[in-house]
């Protein structure tokens, strides 16, 4: 509700620019909590039970999404002082660096090789600590995708989902970390 409220009432988003997808059992609420708002809700299929993050991988085969210029995933938590819209490129794949190395480097430079990958960019420096990270580790709180390219993310980043859960050797207690580790392989 903060988030949705935060985007209507501060940062001025019409409501009908705006969608809650909510997974299987939460429909009755979801619907009464944002209708008198103006905001429509949409169910998707629950991902993984264990790894509730992976839900936004359901949210790439949402028609709303996929029809708009810009689909901003982000975590129910985030709250908006002004209109994100502005401030992100069109066509362009956006999210801030990870705030902390989750997974370690060290973590990185075994799933790498093991996943047939090697570094397409320089490592670079994670948000809040003095660590690295690879170019493409994301935070999965926030993600900005041209919704014309949703299509095209859902099959790799939902393999890579898959093929990261066989990696618990490696990943150890950063598992919970899946849904932007498997975002940084796609």
């Amino acid at each position: 509700m903060r988030w949705a409220r935060s985007l209507i009432e501060i940062a001025n988003v019409p409501p009908e620019d705006l969608v809650v997808h909510y997974t299987q059992g939460l429909g009755q609420e979801c619907v009464a909590s944002f209708s008198p708002l103006g905001v429509r809700t949409s169910e998707v299929h629950a991902v993984s039970r264990q790894r509730p993050h992976l839900n936004k991988l359901a949210q790439l085969r949402s028609a709303f999404l996929r029809d708009a210029d810009m689909a901003v995933l982000c975590d129910c938590d985030t709250v908006f002082v002004a209109d994100p819209r502005p401030y992100f490129a069109k066509d362009m794949v956006a999210a801030a660096v990870v705030d902390s190395p989750n997974p370690p480097i060290e973590i990185w430079d075994i799933l790498l090789p093991r996943a047939g990958l090697t570094r397409r960019r320089p490592d670079i420096a994670v948000g809040s600590a003095a660590a690295m990270t690879i170019f493409e580790n994301r935070n999965g709180g926030l993600y900005v995708l041209p919704g014309a390219r949703l299509g095209e993310l859902d099959e790799p980043w939902s393999k890579w989902a898959q093929w990261l859960e066989a990696q618990a050797d490696v990943l150890g207690r950063y598992a919970v970390y899946i849904d932007q580790i498997a975002f940084a392989l796609t």
